[in-house]
């Protein structure tokens, strides 16, 4: 059994009691998701300046509005999972103490947060130019279903892998609507990076799922996840590389990138699917990631 994966030991504690178990409806908890969710802006976004000048400015503009959207969208976007998952939920171990869960948030409080939360996201989605808010709005199409995909697959980490890095359309397309191919590229590659980490992530709740009688890839893929992993990251990384090629990124790029190169193999060496506290250090090292792709794009772009 996998320990709850609530976090009350950091900022979360110092907070009232009442919003507490708000804060942590939200992850907010647990910061990693919606630096996952951010990332994957941020490289639209510097990728852009392969076929468009403008300036850094402009970019940290975008950069801080969408990682403040990130936050609120993330926190929605957990509420209305943790609504549509409670009954999973109180059979897994990870996730049994979550608010709704545990009851300690009705479903219908649940319901009036998550309004609010998308009336400030709504709010923040009106500072971004107007590509960029109709590729935004997108992106809740595929949010509001992933909740239903382990239900019916085994492979809702691929989903989830085009909700999370829908973000690049939400970059892109805040600066440029040219070269479209380049960010519908870097999307589809980004979907095998989360496919890779999730996997990785789902394996805490692998016996649990069975018991609950969900879908995951770490399910389907059992003791073949590793070699999976290698491939799903490797697809991932070659893919970088032919995007590079096609927009011509600087050369600087491909010597940055062999520290994304190196940061994938670690996880791949390091994976052992029965040890759930590795599996958790892994998903989250993928920020490091995250962030060293920013640096290889910014490299090759500069």
């Amino acid at each position: 059994m996998t320990k709850p994966d609530i976090n009350n030991t950091n900022i979360i504690s110092l907070l009232p009691k009442g919003l507490q178990k708000y804060s942590i409806l939200s992850r907010l908890d647990r910061p990693i998701g919606y630096l996952l969710l951010w990332i994957p802006i941020v490289w639209g976004a510097f990728a852009s300046l392969s076929v468009g000048q403008h300036s850094f400015g402009d970019i940290a503009y975008i950069s801080v509005i969408t990682l403040i959207g990130s936050i609120v969208m993330r926190g929605a976007g957990c509420t209305w999972n943790d609504i549509a998952d409670q009954d999973f939920d109180k059979k897994v171990a990870r996730t049994a103490t979550r608010p709704i869960a545990c009851g300690s948030v009705s479903v219908n409080k649940a319901i009036i947060y998550l309004i609010f939360q998308l009336l400030i996201a709504l709010g923040i989605l009106l500072l971004l130019p107007t590509n960029a808010q109709i590729a935004s709005l997108i992106a809740v199409i595929p949010a509001t279903l992933y909740p239903f995909m382990k239900r019916f697959t085994y492979w809702p980490q691929a989903w989830l892998g085009v909700t999370f890095n829908w973000g690049i359309w939400v970059g892109w397309l805040s600066f440029t609507s040219d070269a479209l191919y380049i960010p519908l590229f870097m999307h589809m590659a980004s979907i095998f990076w989360t496919l890779g980490y999730d996997t990785i992530y789902a394996h805490q709740d692998r016996e649990d799922d069975l018991i609950a009688g969900v879908k995951s890839s770490a399910l389907k893929l059992g003791t073949k996840t590793k070699p999976a992993v290698f491939i799903f990251y490797t697809t991932f990384a070659l893919a970088n590389i032919y995007i590079a090629y096609i927009a011509n990124y600087n050369t600087t790029f491909y010597f940055a990138f062999l520290c994304v190169i190196v940061s994938l193999l670690y996880q791949i060496i390091r994976l052992d699917i029965q040890n759930a506290k590795t599996c958790l250090h892994l998903f989250k090292h993928n920020r490091i990631t995250g962030m060293l792709i920013t640096i290889s794009i910014i490299s090759g772009v500069v």
